[in-house]
């Protein structure tokens, strides 16, 4: 990740998962700057002046909060994956939600906001929180040498088109649509042709290869990878 800052300063982050013993070498300044030379698009930047030890951050995989009989708006409702960069997003459309509901009495101010958001931010959720459990243990596969499948349609369907990006413009914007939230998956796969490209330039993805086919996959099964259901309390999620 690669980070803008003010007054000529930025930030690099490299992302890895937390339960890989190996990448916990990173907090080391020296074994930090040598992986991080391993990437030619940020090695201009990784070979700044820092001013600052290396940073840690962990637990931020995607997670639901908030509970019953409150008005949980942004964090407070559930929180994503800050790779992504939608926390902002979901948080200003969460109070946009309330906005339009306006003042009310408390009981029905609860009811009208859980309606309001069950009908919008649900599916992105669960799509981030999927694609967090579906990169872990890909990550983890890699670690052992062996490829992940995630037999799952719309993982396939992910993993090509975040390679077929690389090569068609049309592509490239289709999955920003998706990433900014200004279309959902099914819209974009629905463009005639669209599924016929991303299988045909997604199959050259390095390893951890994808084993199935991401246009037959789309076709069977175009849909958010968890059906959209209302996000409420739940367990907190494993410590990665």
């Amino acid at each position: 990740m690669l980070l803008p800052g003010d007054n000529g300063t930025w930030a690099v982050g490299l992302v890895v998962a937390a339960r890989d013993p190996d990448m916990r070498a990173l907090r080391e300044p020296e074994v930090w700057q040598r992986a991080a030379a391993l990437f030619p698009p940020i090695t201009p930047w990784a070979a700044g002046t820092p001013f600052r030890e290396v940073l840690v951050m962990s637990g931020s995989e995607s997670r639901a909060a908030g509970g019953p009989g409150m008005v949980n708006v942004g964090d407070a409702w559930a929180t994503t994956n800050p790779t992504f960069g939608l926390g902002m997003t979901m948080g200003v459309t969460h109070a946009v939600l309330l906005g339009d509901i306006g003042l009310q009495e408390p009981e029905e101010l609860i009811r009208r906001l859980d309606a309001a958001t069950g009908a919008t931010l649900p599916p992105i959720y669960q799509r981030l929180r999927a694609w967090d459990e579906h990169r872990l243990a890909e990550l983890e596969g890699v670690r052992h040498g062996l490829p992940y499948d995630g037999d799952d349609p719309s993982w396939a369907v992910a993993k090509s088109l975040d390679t077929a990006k690389l090569f068609d413009g049309d592509l490239l914007r289709a999955m920003t649509d998706i990433a900014w939230t200004c279309a959902t998956p099914e819209e974009v796969l629905s463009v005639p042709g669209r599924c016929e490209r991303i299988a045909t330039l997604g199959g050259r993805a390095p390893f951890p290869r994808v084993r199935r086919n991401p246009c037959e996959a789309t076709r069977r099964s175009c849909r958010p990878v968890v059906p959209a259901q209302r996000v409420g309390p739940e367990a907190p999620c494993e410590e990665r």
